[in-house]
Parts: C-alpha cells; structure tokens; sequence
C-alpha cells in the first residue's frame, strides 16, 4: 500500500478555511442541543468536514443539497418543526454497507440548528458562497488531489497502455460520480484523463 502526500493550494486552502469555520460554527450549535437532532447535526457536520478529503465535487454537491433542504424549509419552518422527527444514528451504522450509510447521511442533511427564519437566511447565505468558491474552484480543473493521482497513474504507465483498467475505490458516490466524469450534473468530461476509465464500484473507507 502507497500513501501518496499532496498540499492544497492557495485558493484550496482559503476555501477549506472556509468550509472549516462553517462547520465549527455549526459543530458548536450542535453541541448546545443535547437532544437527537443535536447529535444528528454534529455528525452531518463531521462527513462534510470528511468530504473536503475526498473531492470538492463531493462536497459541493452536499452544500447544494443541504442548501436545498434548508430553503424548503424556510418555506414553512412552523410545518417542518411538526414534521420532524427524532433522529439517531444506528449503533450498527459503521458495520452498513455505503449505501445503507449514504442513505442515512442523506436523511440527515436537511437537519438545522435552528428553525428561526433569520437564522435559515443566515445559514443559506453561508452555504450559497461556499458553493461559489466550490464552482469556482472546480472550473479551474486544478485540483490538487486530482493532479496527484493523474501523476501517479502517470508513473505507472495507466495512461500509456488502452487496454488498462483502472479499479478506483472511493469513500463517497459523489466522489465516484466525479471520477467518471460523464459530463452529467455539472461533472467533467473524463476526470481521470484519456486512456483510462475507473470502473463503477466504490466503497466506504
């Protein structure tokens, strides 16, 4: 097994700050709610963190569904309050497959800190810049992890042989959906370069 080091850059760095501070934000809310919903906003908090380390398609892609649910509920924060309900992670939830876990993750996103609706307005226009400073970064076509893993693959002769196929394992479908780079949904054409394809599997990591 290799490790293969790589450092953001400056523009990364400034929006991992930025993704940073959100989340502490959010964290310390968190961790004011000793109740269900408390806990369930913590740990949405901890796989957004967690995906910054994966892509920043993936991360982008839940700032926009977080954002999403969050403006629905705006609409009627008073409906909302009715409806929810307590929400727990399962004991078990480690030992699930990663569909079973992105499910769960899934259910958790539209969970707030607050129903107030300055406090929503607030938490949108946070989530609306960072998924600026996310497009803007994925338009450049420069990521940082990204060039090292073509540089790796580079090294190992996967670009320069067609009949390679490339096993990507990844801990995030968004991940998985970015490295395909089928052009859907605001994914690039052929993330990983000409020559190679990642097959479509992936796991939890």
């Amino acid at each position: 097994m290799r490790t293969a080091a790589f450092e953001l850059d400056g523009p990364e760095l400034d929006f991992y700050d930025a993704l940073s501070h959100y989340v502490e934000d959010q964290s310390i809310l968190a961790a004011q709610d000793d109740s269900a919903r408390g806990r369930a906003l913590g740990f949405t908090m901890a796989m957004l963190q967690r995906r910054m380390a994966s892509t920043i398609y993936a991360v982008r892609r839940t700032l926009e569904r977080m954002k999403g649910r969050r403006e629905q509920i705006l609409a009627d924060p008073e409906k909302y309050r009715r409806d929810q309900i307590d929400r727990r992670l399962p004991d078990d939830f480690d030992d699930l497959t990663e569909e079973e876990q992105q499910e769960i993750v899934a259910q958790l996103e539209d969970v707030v800190a607050s129903y107030n609706p300055t406090d929503l307005r607030a938490e949108i226009a946070d989530l609306s810049a960072l998924i600026d400073r996310a497009k803007h970064l994925e338009q450049r076509e420069g990521e940082s992890k990204l060039i090292k893993l073509k540089a790796i693959l580079a090294e190992q002769g996967v670009f320069s042989d067609p009949k390679t196929k490339l096993l990507v394992f990844t801990e995030h479908k968004d991940s998985l959906d970015f490295l395909v780079g089928d052009g859907q949904d605001g994914r690039p054409w052929g993330s990983c370069g000409s020559g190679a394809s990642p097959s479509p599997r992936s796991m939890a990591g």
